[in-house]
């Protein structure tokens, strides 16, 4: 539905990324106020295994909503999940991502 690019906040020198909704969805407002619903539900959450929210907006000359966010770098969960046997991440893997603990039995 998007595409998420790397981008410098001019102003600050930061680097961010910048998620945009494709021209095609732009066209149904349900889906553009769903995108920026989202977005803002985001800024409420502070979690380290949460992006974070810097900005959101929709580009006055094209219509297009965009999603300014934290820019993080790392394995993609495509590629993570190609390198595990029969692409499934273990239940306490998974427990480690979402940040809990598994629990004690």
């Amino acid at each position: 539905m998007g595409a998420v690019y790397a981008a410098e906040n001019l102003n600050t020198g930061r680097r961010v990324a910048v998620k945009v909704l494709h021209g095609e969805w732009t066209r149904h407002s349900s889906v553009v106020q769903r995108f920026l619903r989202e977005a803002r539900a985001t800024t409420s959450i502070a979690h380290p295994n949460v992006v974070e929210v810097l900005d959101l907006d929709v580009d006055q000359d094209n219509g297009t909503p965009y999603i300014v966010q934290e820019f993080l770098e790392g394995e993609t969960v495509e590629a993570h999940l190609a390198s595990q046997p029969h692409e499934r991440v273990d239940p306490a893997e998974a427990l480690t991502i979402h940040g809990s603990t598994p629990p004690r039995r």
